[in-house]
């Protein structure tokens, strides 16, 4: 009986996944999911609202894809050049397709770039194009989420949660290339960082993300 109670216990062992201790994570928020199977392996105040800086472009990236199509040609409006800090110096009136756009957006996480196709796809209205952002949170189920701008910038009740960015996120950097084609960097004269989520997923093996943030390197967001 013993012998008996010996194996089961070691094929339960055996058969249970080893998981390392959690480190030490400075975060107000934030929820670890497993990528395959989709188990919550760590989490804290994972319903927090909190800002989600250029997270907030993935939404912007989405709406951008399912409305248009890569080889439109958009005219920058003045606002959207003139929005500052992260960009890939657009100038009003500039004229550049979608899929250049997106690539700015989403490699370099350009603000104008961002912003250009909100306004674009808003018809000229920066306003309607954010309520057309909460109006497709809903759709997915993001109760946590509620966007103020489509470039991320800092912005009261401009929010969402570690629970719907990790598990409820609209994951475009994977959806947009069955749609536009494949992201890349390119040489346009503009200043430009190699950093994409996929790069910066090289530099952490084990993690993979919605989208990282390129400002002091790799950092996930």
């Amino acid at each position: 009986m013993k012998r008996r109670l010996l194996v089961a216990a070691a094929a339960l062992a055996l058969g249970t996944p080893a998981y390392a201790a959690l480190p030490q994570v400075h975060a107000r928020a934030y929820m670890v999911e497993d990528g395959e199977t989709g188990q919550i392996l760590a989490e804290y105040h994972q319903r927090a609202r909190v800002p989600i800086a250029s997270l907030t472009k993935l939404m912007t990236v989405l709406l951008t894809v399912e409305r248009t199509k890569p080889s439109e040609v958009v005219t920058v409006a003045p606002a959207a050049a003139a929005v500052g800090e992260s960009s890939i110096d657009l100038h009003a009136g500039d004229r550049l397709t979608v899929r250049e756009l997106l690539e700015g957006a989403l490699i370099q996480s350009a603000n104008d770039a961002a912003d250009a196709l909100a306004y674009y796809v808003g018809k000229g209205s920066e306003a309607r194009f954010v309520a057309m952002m909460n109006t497709r949170a809903r759709q997915l189920g993001l109760s946590d989420t509620h966007y103020m701008r489509p470039d991320g910038l800092d912005a009261p009740e401009h929010v969402s949660s570690a629970r719907d960015v990790t598990t409820r996120s609209p994951r475009s950097t994977e959806e947009g290339p069955s749609s536009t084609g494949r992201f890349s960097a390119r040489p346009t004269g503009r200043p430009e960082t190699p950093t994409s989520a996929r790069f910066c997923a090289g530099r952490f093996p084990a993690t993979a993300g919605s989208r990282f943030s390129h400002r002091g390197g790799c950092t996930p967001r």
